[in-house]
Order: structure tokens, then C-alpha cells, then sequence
């Protein structure tokens, strides 16, 4: 591990990535200083990354539905442009292989596999498509466990262990969150109109989210006192009045969004063995970790409606806090006519734990087909992949971000904090596939919180179908 912390730390200096302290604007960074290091990156990798030779002269084959995101475009960022060409250099030094990447689009993927192992010819070593569509090919028996793979370790290849476990199906891994797949822009954060936060007389909520106090609690406080109108009324009048909160999906997607932001989880994976649902037989714990999301749902202050209408409502100021993924920034921050920030989703009251952001299930992971021409080769590529890019290209698209939509100091440390919390889930990603975990994760949130159901009965009712299910699949 010794060895992956100096690599880290070399990776860092290529994007001089700027810190929360500063108290001015970082000038932009060229897109040449992300080259500098690339000689001490590839002498450092050494060190990590599995020695052979037998894949000299070789190609290893990614296929996926956006080759951009491999190759890069005229459009992309300088800087990360140049981590995938310094990445692609890093794979052609120690492994003489070449990254050969093949566009399949993401509808045709899984009839393409079902092909592959048919006729027995392997079609690529990786794959990259969205958690959603990489699920498809799990689900159909087509990907392999990467654990499994010669050469390749998580706890050594990837630079955040907790990010790349977070799709673990019990001890395995199909999933592989990596910064090389670019999913940043899935994930869910917390925009607010900076204006009416101001009239209202409140302070900047940057300055809670880094002090580490930014909790549902307070953004109930935040959403009701902007909303201090409709809080007195019984009916609204939903074309001038002006509401604290809102998302695209209030009923079923929002309760369980908040609560995985709050750090909580309802599954997990033991040391060994399938994975549980992580509150039995403690369901006590369970309620009282939920009873300040039920508050906070409770409140007047929510806009009645979702979708398209609560993007309306916040671009015409009268929405205090829209929960969007962070690729709005780029229509939001376009010729706005009013002044808005990003911050992380809160987290749960009192705690000292990190901020959490989901990401959407339709950001990418890394995975690799059950048919391969070679398991060794895929363990090789998938390592010196990630070790190659994850780091740099994290901090690559956290500058970018930075540089196109920062508009301050504050706005420079919430873009920071934003991605170095997204993370995916694992109920996210399989409860609109498998009812045991929807009734015992999303259906139930949203039931306990917006109506008069109890957990009792939902895990009385599924906590035994969940383990039957989690031990003939997620063990």
C-alpha cells in the first residue's frame, strides 16, 4: 500500500488539483502540466502493476457505446485529453499492448455477448456501458467476477477501494466504478438559487458543507425559511409561490436518494458469506435514522410537483433547492439569468462521516465478458487501466470542472467534494430488477416516508426472500 500512496501523491502533482483552503481562484492549469509527470508515473507503476511481457505487441480491446471517453474528442477537456493520452502511453510502455476500442451501442451489446459465447469468439477484453446496461449482462450470466481475474487485486489497481466495492455482489465483483468510465456527470447533487438563500437572510450553505454541518436537518431549516409563505398556507398557488425543495422524482426516487446521502446502506457484505440486509435484527437503529428524513419530507416546504416542473419552478426563482445530477451544471450555468451554487447532498445529523453523492445508474462502470481470449490479459489491462488513469483522470475531470463552472473560492471546494463523494449503490442498481431488494430498499423508503407504513412489516414480509435470493446470488 506504501507503494500506491507515492503513486497517488505523483498522480496528484500532474493536475495540481486546487485545495478548499484557497482562499482565491487557482489560474487555469495547462493542459501540458498533466504530461510532465508521466515518466515518474510510469516508473512508479512499475512498482505496483503485475510484471509480464507475454502480452507484447498485443491489442487490448475495450468495447463500449461512447469511444470518447477512451479516445477522446476534439471538445474534451485539454487536461483530460491528455491523462487518456498518457494513460494509453503508460499501457504501450509496460505491456507493449495497445488500447484498440470498439463501438457497439448499448442496445446491441447484450445480443452481441449472447453471440460471442455461442460461437465461442471472443469479442473484447473490457467492456464500459452504463451500471443499467452492464446489470443486463450480469443478469444473463455474461460477465466474469473480477476477483477471480490473474493479475488483477482492487485493493492495489483501483484508487479508492470504497468506490470500487460499491457495486460487490457478496464477494464478488462484476461492477467496477473507475474514474476511466466517467460517470461524474450522473451524479446527484444539490443546486440552490443563491438569491432567494439571500433574501432570506441565510448564510452561504458552503460554509455548513465545509465545516462539515451541512445535514437534512439544516436543509430543512434552509428549505422552510425560504419557503416561509407557504409554510403558514393550506393551499398554494404553484405559479408565484415560492417553495424550498424539489427533484425530479419526489415519490420514488428522492426518500431513498436522501437516505443513502445520509451514509446509511441497508445491505452489506460480511467477511464471508451472501449479503445481508444490514439492519437485522437492529431495526430500532433503522427507525431512528430515518425519523429526520420523515421530518424533513413532512414539510410544506417541498414543491408539490417534480420532473419538468420543478426544473421551471427553480430556473424562475421560486425554488429554493432543485436535487439534479451535476451534468445540469452545464444548462444551468449557461447564460443564467440568476445566480446559483452546487452543493453536496446532506448528510445525516451529528455525524462526522464524509458526504455521500449517488450516482445515477446510467453512469458507466468497467466490467469483462465470461468469454475472453485471455483472463490473464483482461486482469493485466483492467489493472494498469485503472492504476494508469483512475487518479489522474479523478483529478482531471475535478479541474475541469473547476476551471468551466467555479465561480468562487466556495464553488471550487463544493466541485471538489462533490466528486470525490459519488459513489454508486448497490439498491439503486438492483432494485429494478430484483423485488426482494425493491420492497426492502426504494419501495420501502418511500412507503415509510410519505405514507403510514412501518419497516417491521416490510422486512417480516421480505427480509427472508432478500437472504434466499442473496445466497444463491450475492454470496
Amino acid at each position: 500500500m506504501k507503494n500506491k500512496t507515492i503513486l497517488a501523491l505523483l498522480l496528484l502533482l500532474g493536475v495540481l488539483a486546487t485545495g478548499c483552503a484557497n482562499v482565491v481562484m487557482p489560474s487555469p492549469v495547462p493542459d501540458s502540466d498533466v504530461s510532465q509527470t508521466v515518466s515518474d508515473r510510469i516508473e512508479q507503476a512499475v512498482s505496483i502493476l503485475p510484471s509480464t511481457s507475454e502480452f507484447h505487441g498485443e491489442k487490448l480491446i475495450v468495447m463500449t457505446d461512447e469511444p470518447s471517453i477512451f479516445v477522446g474528442n476534439e471538445e474534451e477537456a485539454g487536461m483530460i485529453s491528455g491523462a487518456l493520452a498518457d494513460r494509453d502511453e503508460m499501457i504501450a510502455t509496460l505491456y507493449g499492448m495497445e488500447l484498440q476500442v470498439k463501438q457497439l451501442d448499448a442496445e446491441a451489446v447484450l445480443q452481441a455477448m449472447h453471440a460471442a459465447s455461442v460461437s465461442g469468439t471472443a469479442e473484447a477484453d473490457l467492456l464500459c456501458y452504463s451500471a443499467e446496461t452492464t446489470y443486463l449482462l450480469y443478469a444473463a450470466g455474461l460477465l466474469s467476477d473480477l476477483t477471480e481475474l490473474p493479475y488483477f487485486d482492487l485493493s492495489t489497481a483501483c484508487y479508492d477501494e470504497n468506490v470500487a466495492t460499491s457495486l460487490q455482489t457478496g464477494q464478488s465483483v462484476y461492477f467496477l466504478p473507475d474514474p476511466s468510465a466517467h460517470a461524474y456527470g450522473d451524479t446527484y447533487v444539490l443546486f440552490y438559487d443563491r438569491a432567494l438563500v439571500k433574501g432570506a437572510g441565510l448564510a452561504l450553505p458552503e460554509s455548513r458543507v465545509i465545516a462539515g454541518t451541512w445535514d437534512i436537518g439544516t436543509l430543512q431549516t434552509y428549505a422552510e425559511t425560504i419557503a416561509a409563505v407557504v409554510m403558514g398556507k393550506t393551499s398554494f398557488d404553484l405559479q408565484k409561490d415560492v417553495f424550498g425543495y424539489s427533484s425530479q422524482d419526489n415519490a420514488t426516487v428522492l426518500p431513498y436518494l436522501l437516505w443513502r446521502a445520509q451514509g446509511y446502506e441497508l445491505f452489506d457484505n460480511p467477511a464471508s458469506g451472501a449479503m445481508q440486509f444490514a439492519y437485522t435484527p437492529i431495526l430500532d437503529t433503522l427507525k431512528t435514522q430515518h425519523q429526520p428524513l420523515r421530518a424533513f419530507f413532512d414539510s410544506n416546504s417541498r414543491y408539490p410537483l417534480d420532473g419538468s416542473d420543478a426544473y421551471a419552478a427553480f430556473r424562475d426563482g421560486r425554488l429554493g433547492f432543485l436535487v439534479a445530477e451535476l451534468d445540469y451544471i452545464k444548462e444551468l450555468y449557461t447564460d443564467a439569468e440568476r445566480e446559483y451554487g452546487v452543493l453536496p447532498l446532506p448528510k445525516a445529523n451529528g455525524t462526522n462521516s464524509g458526504y455521500v453523492c449517488p450516482v445515477k445508474t446510467t453512469g458507466r462502470v468497467l466490467s469483462v465478458p465470461k468469454l475472453v481470449r485471455s483472463r490473464a490479459r483482461c486482469g493485466v489491462g483492467l489493472s494498469v487501466l485503472c492504476v494508469a488513469g483512475g487518479a489522474v483522470l479523478h483529478e482531471a475531470e475535478k479541474q475541469t470542472y473547476i476551471n468551466l463552472y467555479s465561480r468562487d473560492n466556495d464553488q471550487t471546494c463544493m466541485l471538489e467534494m462533490i466528486l470525490d463523494a459519488s459513489v454508486f449503490d448497490f439498491a439503486m442498481l438492483f432494485a429494478p430488477h430484483e423485488e426482494s431488494v425493491y420492497w426492502l430498499s426504494t419501495r420501502m423508503m418511500t412507503d415509510v416516508t410519505l405514507g403510514d407504513s412501518q419497516f417491521d412489516s416490510f422486512v417480516a414480509q421480505y427480509g427472508e426472500k432478500f437472504g434466499e435470493y442473496a445466497v444463491e446470488n450475492l454470496s
